[in-house]
């Protein structure tokens, strides 16, 4: 400030996070988090700012309500697939987003609510009319069954909150009854926000979490999209100073997105993908000569360094021959090129968490079984678990999946193998229904 005497408070911040560096993930400056860090500062005695100089309008702080918008209310009561293919549109910073707050206005009994910090909104579209509408914003900061769930410390959530989006809002139209529309649209949801919050904000998302009033919902569209139960909020909000409820208790419903990477058992990390390190076998070996002859370059140097260290460490004989420590050592030498291969392909796991995770379904099967009555009635609860699972694997919605069996159950009987969950879509376009 002493350099620059003249420089207003918005010029300082600015100067300040340049000379910090301090930069949101998405690249742009803390600028009005630097602005209120130097206003406590000042406040404090410890800085004196220079006098504002100027007093911006604020046309946010007394936001006009959204209008209502004069629309097609005729009622949509056809068929899912008739419907299809859906129209997912991003409509923030759009012509379209005063459609967007004006139909959350108007028909959403929340009303409209302006997000802060982080957001999308969505309107979806059948036929050139707007069906649906979701409002995704950043995640609320303290939510233990969520914590809890993903294996968050809270060192690990104030590094990864940012990966988690909270849907505020989600809207289907009144005029619209169509059955299985609300989960087809979750599931849709989660396949496609993860880029579109890269693409505004500069990183993806890992993890989707909403609440549900159960005074007034059951929250069935979410858990027919395969989100999961994580718990009940405490009831009292944010800022509570009591310790006691003030305020509904809310279910909290959570779905891992599908790009979630690996993570360990007890400190949970949503990083995004990173590029992985290339060594083949070949190139490792190469490395290691050269390293005997010739300083090695700092990226050469690190991708040596580990496997440098065990290389030794077997050569001299640090391990005493077959003791636990040379067998182990010895193992990974043989196997190098399989137990590396995380480092070469970017989607293969570190570990067997993802399997495991996959097997659970069928171990906490494997107990239920025991109480069927028959043995009759244990085969078909395996056959729909198998479907349901296998469903869930390829990224069909099961609900949808099993009813369409239903529905089709003469061509189902003729040809088996047309009707798999990874390939049944393509039997009813045959089907021409």
């Amino acid at each position: 400030m002493a350099a620059n005497p003249g420089a207003s408070r918005r010029t300082l911040s600015k100067m300040l996070c340049e000379a910090w560096d301090w930069r949101q993930p998405n690249g742009a400056l803390r600028d009005m988090v630097c602005r209120g860090m130097l206003l406590l500062l000042d406040r404090a005695g410890q800085i004196a700012l220079p006098p504002v100089s100027y007093v911006r309008h604020n046309p946010l702080a007394q936001r006009a309500r959204p209008t209502p918008m004069l629309l097609d209310t005729t009622p949509i009561t056809d068929r899912l697939r008739n419907l299809q293919p859906l129209q997912f549109q991003q409509v923030r910073r759009t012509s379209d987003e005063p459609l967007f707050n004006g139909l959350m206005e108007e028909h959403h009994y929340l009303g409209y609510e302006q997000p802060v910090g982080e957001h999308l909104k969505y309107l979806v579209w059948a036929q050139d009319r707007p069906v649906a509408c979701l409002a995704w914003s950043s995640a609320p900061r303290h939510i233990g069954s969520r914590d809890r769930y993903i294996g968050w410390s809270g060192e690990a959530r104030r590094r990864n909150i940012r990966f988690v989006a909270y849907n505020t809002r989600f809207l289907i139209l009144p005029w619209v009854r169509v059955e299985h529309l609300a989960s087809h649209i979750l599931g849709e949801m989660a396949s496609r926000i993860s880029a579109d919050w890269a693409a505004v904000y500069g990183h993806p998302i890992y993890f989707l979490e909403t609440f549900v009033d159960p005074e007034r919902f059951r929250g069935t569209c979410y858990l027919a999209a395969n989100w999961q139960q994580l718990g009940l909020t405490t009831g009292r909000g944010k800022d509570d100073q009591t310790g006691r409820p003030n305020r509904s208790i809310k279910q909290v419903l959570g779905y891992p997105v599908p790009a979630l990477p690996p993570t360990t058992e007890r400190d949970s990390e949503m990083k995004p993908a990173i590029e992985r390190i290339e060594l083949s076998m070949e190139e490792l070996e190469r490395l290691l000569e050269r390293a005997r002859v010739e300083p090695l370059p700092e990226e050469d140097y690190q991708k040596l360094k580990a496997a440098a260290r065990l290389e030794a460490q077997f050569a001299e004989r640090k391990a005493e021959p077959d003791s636990s420590l040379d067998k182990a050592i010895t193992y990974l030498l043989r196997h190098w090129k399989g137990l590396t291969l995380f480092l070469r392909e970017a989607r293969a796991p570190r570990d067997n968490n993802l399997v495991e995770r996959a097997l659970k379904r069928a171990v906490l099967h494997r107990k239920n079984a025991l109480f069927y009555r028959t043995l009759n009635g244990a085969q078909v609860g395996d056959l729909f678990m198998s479907l349901i699972h296998t469903a869930e694997l390829c990224g069909a919605n099961s609900f949808d999946y099993l009813t369409e069996l239903q529905r089709h159950a003469r061509e189902l009987a003729a040809n088996p193998a047309e009707w798999m969950p990874w390939n049944y879509r393509e039997a009813i376009e045959r089907a021409g229904v």
